[in-house]
C-alpha cells in the first residue's frame, strides 16, 4: 500500500513538472520581442551576378515599402510556402515563389529535384529577364534558425533564418537559365 501511495504522489509530480514546462510558445501577457527580418535575393546568369535586392521587415513594415512578404507552414502535411512580390503595378514585376514539403520546420539541409514529391514549385519573375515564369528544376533549401512566438502552440509565427537556392528555366526567355539565391534571417511564416 506504501509502494502504491509512493507511485501516484510521483505521477502527480510528474504531471506538475510536465504542465509548468515550456512549450516553446510565448505567453500572451509576457511582452515579446519579433525578430528583424532581412531577405536578399540574388539573380545570377551563368554563374555571375546580376542583381541583387534586400528587403527589410522591422515589426511588420516592409522596406522598401512596395514588396510584400508571405509565409507559413502546414503542420498536417509538412508544406512550406514563402513568397516574395515586389514593384506589382510597374513595368518591373518581380516575384520569388517557393512550395515544398519538408515535413517538419527544423533546422537542416533539404536537397529538392523536380519529380521527388518534395519540391512542389519554385517559381520566379523578374521582367528584366522576359516576361515568361522561370520554373525551378532543382531547389536547395537550408535552415539553420527557427523561432517559434506564438499564443499557443497551435496560433502563432515561426522566424526562420536560411538559404534558398532555386535553378531555374524558360526555354522561351532571352536567358533561359537562371539561378536564384535567396538568403533570409527572420523570415516570418505563419504556423498553419
Amino acid at each position: 500500500m506504501k509502494l502504491l501511495k509512493i507511485s501516484l504522489i510521483a505521477i502527480l509530480l510528474s504531471l506538475v513538472a510536465v504542465s509548468c514546462g515550456s512549450d516553446n510558445s510565448t505567453d500572451p501577457d509576457e511582452d515579446t520581442t519579433v525578430p528583424d527580418g532581412k531577405i536578399t535575393v540574388v539573380t545570377s546568369l551563368d554563374g555571375v551576378e546580376k542583381e541583387r535586392r534586400i528587403v527589410e521587415r522591422k515589426d511588420d513594415v516592409l522596406t522598401p515599402s512596395n514588396y510584400q512578404l508571405a509565409g507559413f507552414h502546414v503542420g498536417l502535411n509538412g508544406q512550406f510556402d514563402f513568397s516574395i512580390v515586389g514593384e506589382i503595378v510597374t513595368d518591373d514585376y518581380y516575384k520569388v515563389s517557393f512550395d515544398a514539403g519538408i515535413g517538419e520546420l527544423k533546422t537542416g539541409t533539404y536537397n529538392l529535384i523536380e519529380n521527388d514529391g518534395k519540391l512542389v514549385w519554385g517559381n520566379y519573375t523578374n521582367l528584366k529577364y522576359g516576361t515568361e515564369l522561370y520554373s525551378s528544376s532543382s531547389a536547395t533549401l537550408v535552415i539553420t534558425k527557427v523561432q517559434y512566438i506564438g499564443l499557443s502552440a497551435n496560433v502563432g509565427s515561426y522566424y526562420v533564418t536560411g538559404k534558398l537556392n532555386l535553378a531555374l528555366v524558360n526555354i522561351q526567355n532571352e536567358n533561359p537559365n537562371l539561378t536564384v539565391d535567396v538568403d533570409f534571417q527572420g523570415l516570418k511564416i505563419k504556423k498553419l
